[in-house]
């Protein structure tokens, strides 16, 4: 007997045994998966805030430029650098 047949015959003749053996079933499939602590990618920053800004051309060149000689692997770790690398610079010339 196929299993289509057997779960079509259990549902006809016993519809009780039939829900004791679908509720058994969801509980063992509810044991598996899931998330699990410690699981997945690690996160490199905590928050991350998307910000869409339009840029000249040659800002554009130089963060590219910046993020190849610097090996960097994302545009957005090469604005970050830069913009550090800026406000740090601004506040050494005030002191």
């Amino acid at each position: 007997m196929s299993r289509e047949r057997f779960k079509d015959f259990i549902q006809k003749e016993n519809p009780e045994m039939y829900k004791e053996i679908q509720e058994e079933v969801r509980q063992e499939y509810k044991k598996r998966g899931g998330a699990r602590k410690g699981a997945g990618r690690p996160k490199i920053h905590e928050i991350r805030i998307v910000v869409h800004s339009r840029l000249s051309e040659e800002t554009v060149s130089i963060i590219k430029t910046y993020k190849n000689t610097h090996n960097l692997k994302t545009q957005t770790d090469a604005i970050e650098e830069l913009i550090k690398a800026g406000y740090n610079h601004k506040n050494k010339c005030r002191a």
